[in-house]
């Protein structure tokens, strides 16, 4: 009863880790918009970032974010990007992107949807855990007399 409770115990606080993942969208165009924000859309708000272009060890912009949690730059080529933002308690991104320049003639751009394979990270994390409990029972069961 007490591992079922253990086990109960440990996938509710996983669960709390998803809240803190930082996330990002990404709008293309002359100005090139990229949004961080947490997994339950609170903005990643007037955190400190390093803007690099490809190929290069300096960041060519360095700032905060805005209070939506917005990072502005002008990309004259549409070329990579590397973009790290990171908060005082550890969470946040260090992400790598084109700048591609917008296609359509209204003016209007396009969110890029980002990638976040969330489900793959959060069935590698379920699997370690179970695997984790696994080990801790073969463990405690080798430890007690026969």
């Amino acid at each position: 009863m007490k591992r079922l409770a253990y086990a109960v115990l440990a996938l509710a606080w996983a669960g709390t880790a998803a809240a803190h993942e930082v996330q990002h969208d990404i709008v293309p165009g002359k100005a090139v918009m990229v949004r961080l924000h947490y997994a339950d859309g609170e903005p990643f708000a007037y955190e400190q970032y390093e803007l690099f272009a490809k190929g290069r060890s300096q960041p060519v912009q360095t700032g905060r974010t805005d209070y939506k949690g917005r990072v502005l730059f002008a990309s004259d080529d549409g070329s990579a990007w590397r973009l790290r933002s990171f908060s005082a308690d550890g969470h946040g991104v260090d992400l790598s992107f084109d700048a591609q320049a917008d296609a359509r003639t209204d003016g209007a751009a396009a969110p890029v949807a980002a990638e976040s394979g969330r489900a793959m990270r959060l069935l590698t994390g379920l699997v370690v855990i179970l695997v984790g409990f696994a080990a801790l029972a073969l463990l405690l069961r080798r430890r007690r007399p026969a």
